[in-house]
């Protein structure tokens, strides 16, 4: 489960809905896959949406080294996983509510294991291979900036031509179901082009 297989399973699924050009939005590591979609297929991708998602190595935390990435690769193929996975969830759902909590562990641990670790490898990926300029309109939603550290938006300005950006920090990694009236509202607005400011900030 690499960036390329997987970005191609979007691109697939495109072609099977027939729809020749679509708005992207990626959450989490989903972001990299989608990011992998434009840099492969660019003619298929309208805009683009990342949903806290980092988009530049290392991932797990800005000045973590790769050792401690690869570790937490070979965790994923041990045999108690599942206490990892489950940790992890709790971390990144802790603004979220007990119900939506519940439901995001469950899908979490019943994903099998070779298809957890495999992905959360392909994390590793360097996502941009190319050094050319992303020219679509781009919007990135972080709910704690300071996990993607200082010249995060630096690094994205050095990619895409076209980025707006959207603080949310009184929410979690899974602010779209935390804030989702807000969030919906704010999609809806991108795609029409008519979105404001006010939209990409949660008071």
């Amino acid at each position: 489960y690499t960036l390329d297989v997987m970005a191609e399973a979007v691109t697939e699924v495109l072609r099977e809905l027939n729809i020749p050009k679509a708005i992207l939005i990626g959450h989490s590591s989903g972001a990299r896959v989608c990011a992998r979609v434009l840099e492969n297929r660019p003619e298929l991708v309208y805009k683009f949406v990342i949903v806290d998602g980092n988009l530049r190595l290392p991932y797990i935390d800005p000045i973590a080294r790769r050792e401690d990435f690869l570790k937490i690769v070979k965790q994923m193929k041990e045999r108690d996983y599942l206490t990892l996975v489950k940790s992890m969830m709790t971390k990144m759902t802790f603004s979220c509510l007990q119900g939506d909590k519940e439901d995001i562990e469950r899908i979490a641990i019943s994903i099998p294991q070779h298809i957890l670790a495999s992905t959360f490898e392909s994390i590793g990926e360097e996502v941009f291979r190319k050094k050319s300029k992303i020219t679509i309109p781009t919007l990135t939603l972080i709910s704690n900036p300071a996990l993607f550290g200082a010249d995060y938006y630096q690094y994205l300005f050095g990619i895409f031509s076209e980025i707006d950006f959207g603080n949310w920090p009184r929410t979690g990694h899974f602010l779209m179901m935390e804030r989702w009236e807000r969030f919906n509202r704010l999609l809806i607005d991108f795609a029409d082009e008519k979105y404001s400011a006010y939209w990409r900030f949660d008071f």
